[in-house]
């Protein structure tokens, strides 16, 4: 019998899965705020009358919102099967880091949280208690992300010399550093790698070696912006 924080068989290596928990970090981030928004205008919008109708019901009544479809934003992220949180769940506990196990383990444990409030707010959409129930559980679902974006921050050093990591950093740069803050990718390859010309040439040289050559002009112009940032 499987524990609940026992690593899932998974046919993929850590760089890759590292890569893969990034995405859907960021598209948790860029789901929520969607929903955040649209929550913001439904309240606003929604009369006295509607504050027993589920927040699908009082989305579908507002015609003004009819371009922007809650369904397929609670549906994509926050999907019990294949919703963002899901597979962010699904790829941490896949996860081998050489990091420190406790660190592993709160971040499992967090993971496993924002699946189980992401299908909690999947319910809470189409019940009809009208909008609090629903803000308040994306508020969980956000201050949880917070938290998961601080334990993932410290897995990037381990990653310093793998340059589909290093080179996923650089083309993810600006929706990280919105999640991070301001330079977050330019501190982490300074601590990586000294210097960004360090960081340039492992990945020019490496790429390289691999004949990818079409990549080595987004490197150059990727490190030649951040350089304008020092």
């Amino acid at each position: 019998m499987k524990t609940a924080f026992e690593t899932l068989p998974c046919p993929y290596s850590d760089s890759l899965l590292f890569q893969f928990i990034l995405s859907e970090l960021l598209h948790a981030h860029k789901e929520l705020n969607s929903l955040e928004l649209l929550l913001e205008k439904l309240k606003q919008a929604s009369s006295p009358t509607k504050k027993k109708a589920s927040p699908l019901q009082i989305f579908d009544s507002e015609k003004n919102f009819s371009d922007l479809p809650l369904k397929l934003h609670y549906n994509h992220a926050f999907k019990h099967d294949q919703g963002i949180l899901t597979k962010f769940k699904n790829y941490v506990y896949a996860f081998q880091t050489d990091s420190n196990q406790k660190e592993l383990i709160s971040l499992r444990k967090l993971a496993r949280k924002g699946w189980l409030l992401s299908v909690e707010l999947s319910d809470l959409a189409e019940n009809t208690i009208g909008l609090k129930h629903f803000e308040r559980t994306l508020a969980k679902i956000s201050g949880i992300l917070q938290t998961i974006n601080q334990l993932v921050a410290k897995l990037f050093p381990q990653f310093r010399d793998d340059e589909n990591v290093v080179f996923f950093m650089l083309t993810q740069q600006q929706p990280l550093d919105s999640i991070y803050g301001p330079s977050f990718i330019l501190k982490q390859l300074l601590s990586m790698h000294t210097t960004l010309q360090q960081s340039a040439q492992f990945l020019l040289k490496t790429f390289a070696k691999r004949k990818f050559d079409y990549l080595l002009p987004i490197i150059s112009k990727k490190i030649e912006a951040l350089e304008l940032a020092l």
